[in-house]
């Protein structure tokens, strides 16, 4: 029988900064970097998260 591979994964909840995109980037690069540094190899984001989408 095959050996499972499991994945961490990190579903993230926060709020963006509405007075600027770049600061929502900021945000989210924090937020995927702990995540990461606890093990998550998907982190996933609501859509549209980055104000001003597209």
């Amino acid at each position: 029988m095959k050996e499972k591979k499991l994945v961490r994964v990190a579903a993230v909840q926060i709020a963006p900064d509405l007075a600027s995109r770049e600061g929502t980037v900021e945000r989210v690069l924090n937020a995927i970097a702990e995540a990461a540094g606890k093990g998550a190899k998907l982190v996933v984001f609501p859509e549209t998260f980055v104000p001003w989408y597209p």
